[in-house]
């Protein structure tokens, strides 16, 4: 008998298929086999990122790669409230990285949200010079590509406005699986849509998602990303990449709240004239939990503008990355990029790592970025003691109203309701100011 995969390198060439796998969506697309192909190339090449390399250096892998996971059909469909009530958004239902379903409110018509393999195997011509043109280039996001089976197209076509959020919920049912989603998003020219990614775990899991979403001219979206993956046993390592129109415009909205390990490397594209990304995020993490926001908006076009905004807390011993740049291409004059990242720590062991840096090769440019990192406002604090409120219901008023920000600026009162009460839920005696949930 052989022996076991001792090494990543070696896990890893363990678990990748052959091409010609019945399992592998698509096998007479000779365009996805170069795509899959070219993948496992680079992954075979270049292996998983190590702790010297400047993305990797705060978030080790070693969760991650000295953990057997397995490649194995979809669990049992765990039974969850729904985000929305079903007559207030259409939702498609994954599991381990399956299409399982779709439920709630008709689509109009001409908007689609099918199966990814479905696709791939009834009219892989629909996707072509699509999938992957967005995904970015590292080793996670390969392999993704390499081993994906299942995932979501969503089509908005040329000036549709769905009325109702649609939305893509991920579910992960533990028993040391490794899932791979993929998820393809295209919104023709002046589209307007809400889009939510839910992502909920039971168990030990590893999620290795790639989401590219592709914008028209004149396209509106707004993108909501709620990750909620198993505080023990949870283990989440995604991208989310958006390539612009000219004259687009993106609302994106990232809440992380559970996990144990966590990173998502967040990407727009800004590479037609005149578009615009609000990218903002939250999150919370205590115990060990570690979570790491990778943030990049890529200005090549010019007259375009961004802005990142994240907050976090972080308690006990558990650790937060943030790692934002904004990039300024030669010829992208009159761009506009902000970056902010404000922390809040509850524990003195707690760590946080924040880097908001900006590289510019133009010189007709708007831009800052700054970082905090500290502790609740001994004034703040004083100020509602010396109005008779109990010391832990001030400290848990403060830290909500730090991280309410962001909630408040969800698109859906729905959403922003599930999001406060989980929140809440999570914070020391949150449960006591229940009462401000409207």
């Amino acid at each position: 008998m052989a022996a076991p995969a001792t090494t990543p390198e070696a896990r890893l060439e363990a678990v990748l298929p052959t091409w010609l796998d019945a399992r592998v969506p698509g096998s007479g697309a000779p365009w996805l086999q170069r795509l899959r192909q070219e993948a496992a190339r680079r992954l075979r090449d270049e292996g998983l990122p190590g702790p010297k390399e400047e993305a990797w250096r705060f978030t080790p892998l070693r969760r991650l790669t000295e953990a057997v996971w397995t490649l194995t059909d979809a669990g049992e469909a765990p039974s969850l409230a729904p985000l929305f009530p079903e007559t207030e958004a259409t939702t498609a239902h994954l599991v381990d990285g399956r299409f399982h379903r779709v439920a709630g409110a008709e689509l109009p018509e001409g908007v689609v949200l099918r199966s990814l393999a479905e696709v791939l195997e009834a009219d892989p011509a629909r996707i072509e010079g699509d999938l992957g043109s967005a995904a970015g280039e590292g080793a996670f996001d390969a392999l993704n590509t390499a081993l994906f089976e299942d995932g979501v197209v969503l089509d908005v076509p040329a000036g549709a406005r769905p009325a109702r959020p649609i939305v893509i919920v991920h579910h992960a049912t533990g028993g040391d699986r490794i899932v791979f989603p993929r998820i393809l998003v295209r919104l023709g020219e002046a589209a307007e849509a809400t889009v939510v990614e839910a992502f909920f775990g039971e168990g030990r899991a590893l999620v290795c998602a790639t989401t590219e979403v592709l914008l028209g001219t004149d396209a509106r979206l707004t993108h909501v990303r709620l990750q909620e993956e198993a505080t023990e046993g949870g283990h989440e390592v995604a991208s989310l990449t958006f390539r612009h129109g000219a004259g687009s415009r993106l609302d994106c909205r990232v809440v992380a709240l559970g996990g144990e390990l966590c990173r998502l490397d967040l990407k727009s594209l800004l590479v037609e004239e005149g578009a615009e990304a609000l990218l903002e995020g939250l999150y919370y993490v205590k115990g060990t939990q570690h979570v790491d926001h990778h943030v990049v908006a890529d200005h090549v076009a010019p007259h375009c503008s961004s802005r990142q905004r994240f907050k976090g807390i972080v308690d006990d011993e558990a650790h937060a990355v943030f790692d934002g740049v904004t990039y300024v291409r030669r010829g992208a004059q009159q761009s506009s990029g902000h970056q902010e990242n404000r922390n809040l720590l509850l524990s003195s062991d707690a760590v946080v790592h924040t880097k908001p840096h900006l590289e510019i090769d133009a010189d007709d440019v708007s831009a800052s970025h700054g970082a905090t990192v500290g502790q609740l406002e001994e004034e703040q604090l004083f100020y509602l003691l010396s109005r008779g409120i109990e010391r832990k219901v001030a400290e848990v008023l403060l830290m909500f109203a730090f991280a309410r920000e962001i909630i408040e600026g969800l698109p859906h009162e729905v959403l922003r309701r599930r999001l406060g009460e989980e929140l809440l839920a999570r914070l020391p005696d949150g449960d006591r100011l229940e009462e401000l949930i409207p």
